[in-house]
């Protein structure tokens, strides 16, 4: 009860600080157009340069700040990317993986989750961590029997998201061609695919 008291008047002084602040800006506004006539014109163009400086300025120096953050934020995610490439490709390819017993695998497969969940929740995008979720939802749903077609897509998704994450276009690359990296039959698959 004494939250809500709080919060109503809380807002009522915010609204009553915004409204004041307006009447003041009107206030200021209408004092240079009644006098502008008594105002010598190169005060105003100095002031108008002036302002336009300063304003220039501060959107300089947002966009430059904003960059720098996208890129510490993409050096984060690198090196989460590419640890999961070569996961993927070691439970593809490597022999002392394949040779493990499914109770192995899918310990190594926990584990890994368990280390590039969080990085993946912190540093990635939205797109991204969608793709992520979906193929993790559908890796799920084919252990139980459903088409691996399916999984390949989503997969594919995750690698378009991933390198649309660092700044690729993907504009030439088509259904199937990342996957055909390391599936050496991908063409019996690219009109599911598409």
């Amino acid at each position: 009860m004494m939250n809500g008291i709080k919060q109503f008047l809380f807002g009522i002084l915010g609204l009553s600080f915004i409204v004041g602040l307006l009447y003041f800006l009107y206030k200021i506004i209408e004092i240079v157009f009644d006098n502008i006539d008594k105002v010598n014109p190169n005060i105003i163009v100095a002031s108008i340069a002036g302002s336009v400086t300063i304003i220039g300025y501060f959107i300089s120096r947002y966009i430059e700040r904003k960059k720098v953050v996208e890129l510490q934020i993409r050096e984060q995610k690198l090196p989460i990317y590419e640890e999961f490439v070569a996961f993927l490709m070691k439970m593809l390819f490597d022999d002392s993986y394949r040779n493990l017993s499914e109770d192995e695998k899918s310990k190594k497969i926990m584990d890994f989750m368990l280390d590039f969940t969080p990085k993946s929740l912190l540093w990635f995008s939205d797109e991204t961590l969608l793709a992520i979720i979906n193929w993790r939802n559908i890796s799920q749903k084919i252990s139980n029997g459903e088409d691996s077609t399916i999984a390949l897509k989503s997969l594919e998704n995750v690698f378009f998201a991933f390198r649309k994450d660092v700044g690729h276009a993907n504009k030439k690359i088509n259904k199937g061609d990342l996957l055909s990296l390391f599936i050496t039959d991908i063409d019996t698959y690219r009109d599911k695919l598409a």
